[in-house]
């Protein structure tokens, strides 16, 4: 058995190996090749989009908190306003009732005063009288 290669019997199997390679090159490898690096850009533009989307997700969501923080200020200072209000109104109510209530006392302690005085005029009358009539009977004047 002859061991030497047979240089037309491996060029003539080379010739159909490497048409059958350059077609599959053509036909499955550079059509596969260029799908998975549409694949991959696809992927890693998805990927940007995602996030560029996170980012104005974020933004928003700074935005809200800062006008959610301002609502809570405005609320905040709208309510010590209400409650300043409030305290004012009941402070003047307070002071209307005070006032009406030292003006009833005033006017009881003057009518008090004035039937005191009353009442001393008609005891002092009364006590003339009772006395006038003791130092008569005491005296025998009838």
């Amino acid at each position: 058995m002859d061991m030497t290669p047979n240089l037309t019997l491996i060029i003539m199997q080379m010739v159909p190996f490497l048409l059958v390679l350059f077609a599959l090159n053509r036909i499955i490898w550079r059509p596969m090749l260029a799908h998975l690096e549409e694949r991959d850009a696809a992927i890693e533009g998805g990927r940007q989009e995602a996030a560029a989307l996170q980012d104005r997700i974020e933004a928003r969501m700074v935005e809200y908190r800062e006008r959610l923080d301002a609502a809570k200020a405005e609320v905040t200072e709208l309510r010590a306003q209400r409650r300043g209000e409030a305290s004012e109104e009941m402070d003047a109510r307070i002071a209307a009732a005070r006032a009406a209530a030292e003006s009833e006392i005033a006017a009881a302690v003057s009518n008090i005063n004035a039937e005191r005085a009353q009442a001393w005029r008609q005891l002092k009358r009364s006590t003339r009288r009772l006395a006038g009539d003791i130092a008569g009977r005491v005296l025998g004047r009838g």
